[in-house]
């Protein structure tokens, strides 16, 4: 038997590459265009206190060069204190063609956050890391708070 069979279950669907992987509030479907939109993106979080939770975590990713069935799973890691804070099991992904995109979307509610520092959501496919993006959740005034300070922009201007 090959490297790439599974017992009983054929050969092994090609690894998923991850074009992108982004971190908002919200991911909203539309079912007319199949589009969607994704609301707060955001890079890094503050939190005026610890523990703090999250509302509505959603993580949007892009993939190629994917066929076949997957078992997809997010799990969110604080990498300062080598723990695992929460983990989300999506339902089987049957993808058809390799040469389309596939667009995962997954929305994780309630995310408590015990500490400040540096964490990693991962997607895993079929027990194997396909992708991941760090950020750092940090302590002090919430944006918009009375004191905060003005948002910076982001990149070049």
């Amino acid at each position: 038997m090959g490297g790439s069979e599974r017992p009983g279950r054929g050969p092994r669907p090609p690894r998923p590459v991850v074009k992108s992987l982004l971190l908002c509030d919200t991911i909203i479907h539309d079912a007319a265009t199949n589009k969607k939109s994704l609301i707060g993106v955001f890079h890094d979080m503050i939190a005026a206190q610890f523990p703090f939770q999250h509302p509505s975590l959603s993580l949007y990713a892009n993939l190629a060069d994917a066929a076949g069935e997957y078992a997809l799973e997010v799990r969110l890691v604080n990498l300062s204190a080598a723990r695992e804070v929460a983990r989300h099991r999506l339902p089987p992904a049957r993808i058809g063609d390799r040469l389309r995109p596939a667009e995962i979307a997954v929305q994780m509610v309630g995310v408590l956050f015990q500490d400040a520092g540096r964490y990693e959501i991962q997607l895993w496919a079929n027990d194997e890391l396909i992708g991941s993006r760090d950020f750092t959740v940090q302590k002090g005034p919430m944006p918009g708070a009375p004191g905060a300070p003005p948002p910076q922009p982001e990149g070049p201007t």
